[in-house]
């Protein structure tokens, strides 16, 4: 029996196997979108996760994707991106759980099933992975899960899967804020798998 020793990652001490690619800031001026782009999304990597944290902006924000496989010419905005979603948040006189089923222009990863909150200390912050984007033979997953105040001041939790079934090869990732500005941090990892 051997033993594995590993990192703060949870990823053993000697492996490479996830690397951070890139980390931006969406800042208050007004930069509501972050693209990662073909330098980044290559066929180096199996798995691409993003990681946003400390995301505020103005009351009912969302955040969302789009793919590119031009570079970002062009996005795909077909009503491809099947999203399920299972959300909850408690309230002050009562507890609420709420499924979504939709297909929408863009991949909802925070907010859209409950509005995110955007006053005092209300951020979000989520943990999503992306399969598949360099595969034109199979349908790209992003599956991930966030956390935020809505702006009823609940503690949400969203749990997401949204599937596109196209065989596009991706090599550009668009972040993007439907309303208002945010500020925050988006950190684009690869991992091989």
């Amino acid at each position: 029996m051997s033993i594995i020793t590993t990192n703060a990652r949870g990823l053993a001490a000697d492996a490479t196997n996830m690397v951070l690619l890139n980390s931006s800031d969406f800042t208050s001026s007004g930069v509501n979108t972050i693209t990662f782009d073909n330098t980044l999304i290559t066929d180096t990597y199996d798995v691409y996760r993003l990681i946003l944290t400390r995301i505020n902006g103005s009351d009912d924000y969302n955040l969302a994707f789009q793919v590119s496989d031009d570079n970002g010419s062009s996005y795909h905005t077909g009503t491809s991106y099947k999203r399920a979603v299972f959300a909850g948040h408690h309230g002050k006189t009562d507890d609420t759980i709420s499924t979504r089923y939709n297909a929408f222009s863009r991949g909802y990863i925070i907010g859209n099933t409950f509005t995110v909150g955007g006053v005092d200390k209300e951020t979000s912050s989520g943990t999503f992975d992306f399969h598949n984007l360099r595969r034109s033979d199979l349908g790209k997953i992003c599956t991930g899960i966030a956390g935020f105040e809505t702006n009823g001041e609940r503690g949400c939790l969203e749990v997401v899967n949204i599937y596109l079934d196209l065989d596009l090869v991706v090599n550009n990732l668009k972040i993007i804020t439907d309303t208002g500005t945010v500020t925050g941090k988006a950190a684009l990892y690869g991992v091989k798998v």
